[in-house]
């Protein structure tokens, strides 16, 4: 019995440890998906300059613009993480800023090539209006792939 008892004991005790290295997980990423979904509208919006730029043949601009926000994630990522220099650390809570900021750096960039050689494409809201129908179609489509 002592040997079973001993074996039971060890396998409790990696079931627990992983079921704990599971739970800090979880919660890591809830504490990062928190943050980051509240970027998602200056997400949406990059995302759409990319296209649109790519649309028209711009790809340097798109270029430079991804690059612009990548880069400067990559080097907040460090910084906001175990705080380095005068920036506060902040642990995966750094890490969301850090994606969100570099969000916000690819759409400034964006809005600078936008303001100084205008696209032929122009944005206004006018020309989306909501089509019930033709949303429902595009839902039924897009929905089911995700």
């Amino acid at each position: 019995w002592i040997s079973c008892s001993d074996y039971q004991h060890c396998n409790y005790a990696n079931i627990f440890r992983s079921i704990y290295e599971r739970w800090k997980c979880y919660k890591l990423g809830l504490e990062y998906s928190r943050i980051v979904f509240l970027f998602a509208p200056v997400i949406m919006i990059s995302l759409a300059f990319e296209k649109i730029f790519q649309a028209v043949g711009r790809m340097n601009e798109t270029m430079f613009a991804l690059l612009c926000g990548c880069i400067s994630n990559i080097i907040l990522d460090p910084l906001l993480i175990f705080g380095i220099g005068f920036f506060p650390k902040l642990g995966i809570k750094g890490a969301a800023l850090a994606t969100g900021i570099g969000q916000i750096i690819t759409v400034i960039v964006y809005l600078i090539y936008y303001v100084k050689k205008p696209l032929p494409v122009k944005l206004k809201k006018s020309c989306l209006p909501l089509q019930r129908s033709l949303d429902f179609k595009l839902y039924t489509i897009g929905v089911p792939a995700f």
